[in-house]
């Protein structure tokens, strides 16, 4: 569960035992206001006056580290440490986080004896800056900052995000605490699956072997195609708000010309009404494709309950096509798969019976 929220910048601070009996804050909106300004020299000899006109202290080199490198995959857990040089003693260590732009996520540290961890599961670039104090009461004079780069070691990555706007806290936790959103990415394998979405083929949403979601996160398709891109991996069923979701396709020796289609599914509102997803798709690291769903056949432009977005399809040179109908398929009076129209949206998709897990919601819309 992750706040909807862009770059968020919060402050935690660290100190030993000896300084502060080893408790530790986490705030929201803790901005170091004063990083770059000490009051007493790094050495622990008196300031000068006030008003004096004197040059700022040498501060000692700082070393501050991410144990797992600066090049991470997502869902990594950084450890970060500080500490000083030429024999200054540490007593105090503050960080500021700024999240990857545009990312859902509220930067969640975490203390334990004196190490913060920091969680990462979307795609981008986490600035780190350290605040350091020191055994005489000095600060370092100019904040260290690390830049900590997330990518994905897989060939693809397909991501999904999502807000919903009557959902005030969407940082909280637990069952029902907020609308579930579903990623589906799927290998375009025949299937015996009735044609819900109504594209003319049997759906390959929801099907055991063809496609990757929360009851299937790891399917073989090297299996069924020893031509696939790989074989994929939810990382993780975010049932309670915002995401991500992430779905990650491993590589494959000899890929072959068959499409992934990817998918959106409004599993269940909770009560928090609709929401507006987005998907972004990666390629070698680089983001290849990004949508935001939008619902021409809802007043609010929004993905209702039981809403199912077919968003594009992927295919393994690079190429992704988003999926446009031309009016409701379902209803006859369109077609999927245009070059142009309304997001490719099928309203009332039921997942098959007998699917084991989660139960989803049904409104009184659908029969």
């Amino acid at each position: 569960m992750r706040k909807f929220l862009t770059g968020l910048v919060i402050l935690a601070a660290c100190s030993s035992p000896a300084a502060t009996g080893g408790d530790a804050s986490v705030t929201a909106d803790g901005v170091v206001s004063d990083v770059g300004v000490v009051d007493a020299a790094v050495d622990g000899t008196a300031t000068a006056d006030a008003g004096a006109d004197v040059p700022p202290p040498q501060c000692p080199s700082l070393t501050s580290a991410v144990t797992e490198g600066l090049e991470v995959v997502p869902q990594t857990t950084l450890h970060l440490l500080c500490d000083a040089q030429n024999g200054v003693h540490v007593t105090a260590c503050a960080w500021q986080v700024q999240a990857p732009a545009g990312a859902t996520e509220t930067p969640q540290l975490t203390l334990s004896r004196n190490v913060f961890t920091l969680a990462t599961s979307q795609i981008g670039d986490y600035t780190l800056c350290a605040t350091v104090t020191y055994d005489d009461g000095a600060k370092n004079c100019a904040a260290p900052c690390l830049q900590v780069h997330v990518l994905t070691e897989d060939l693809a990555h397909a991501e999904l995000t999502w807000n919903t706007p009557a959902d005030k806290d969407q940082s909280d936790t637990g069952p029902c605490a907020g609308a579930d959103l579903d990623l589906h990415v799927a290998e375009n394998l025949a299937t015996k699956l009735p044609d819900q979405d109504c594209d003319g083929a049997p759906d390959l949403w929801y099907d055991m072997t063809a496609d990757c979601f929360w009851g299937n996160p790891a399917p073989k398709w090297s299996l069924a195609d020893p031509q696939a891109l790989g074989d994929p991996k939810l990382d993780l069923d975010d049932t309670d708000g915002a995401g991500p979701e992430n779905v990650n396709l491993g590589w494959a020796p000899n890929p072959g010309p068959m499409a992934y289609e990817i998918a959106v599914h409004a599993y269940a509102d909770c009560g928090f009404g609709p929401s507006v997803p987005k998907v972004r798709v990666y390629m070698f690291g680089a983001l290849l494709f990004e949508s935001e769903g939008s619902v021409a056949g809802n007043a609010d432009g929004m993905l209702h309950t039981l809403d199912l977005w077919t968003v594009a399809k992927l295919t393994a040179d690079g190429t992704v096509t988003a999926c446009y109908q031309s009016g409701d398929a379902c209803s006859g009076k369109g077609k999927m798969w245009q070059a142009k129209g309304d997001s490719c949206v099928t309203h009332c998709y039921h997942p098959p019976s007998g699917l084991a897990g989660k139960k989803p919601e049904a409104p009184s819309s659908c029969p």
